[in-house]
């Protein structure tokens, strides 16, 4: 699969733009990312293993704890620049 359909297939997903939100505003654990969320920290652990490989979060361990970032608007350019469509003039009927 090449890095575009792994980012729109990571990104298909609500409950894991809704986690790509949180992690906007700050880094945060497994445990806090699902606080706000109905679903477990085991669901929580499985969306972040596909929002990693698409380079969408970085992640970094300590010990016990496990925590995700926003990787950064880099990470998008590629799905950006494929989905622009360039403006193009609108035809108007003058008549």
């Amino acid at each position: 699969m090449d890095g575009l359909s792994t980012i729109f297939l990571a990104l298909a997903d609500p409950s894991r733009r809704a986690l790509m939100e949180q992690l906007q505003k700050r880094e945060a654990t497994v445990t806090e990312l699902a606080a706000p969320h109905t679903i477990s920290v085991l669901f929580i652990s499985r969306h972040l293993n596909v929002l990693e490989p698409a380079g969408l979060i970085t992640e970094t361990s300590s010990a016990r704890w496990r925590r995700a970032g926003h990787s950064g608007e880099k990470s998008l350019l590629p799905m950006q620049k494929k989905i622009q469509v360039p403006a193009r003039p609108v035809p108007v009927d003058v008549t």
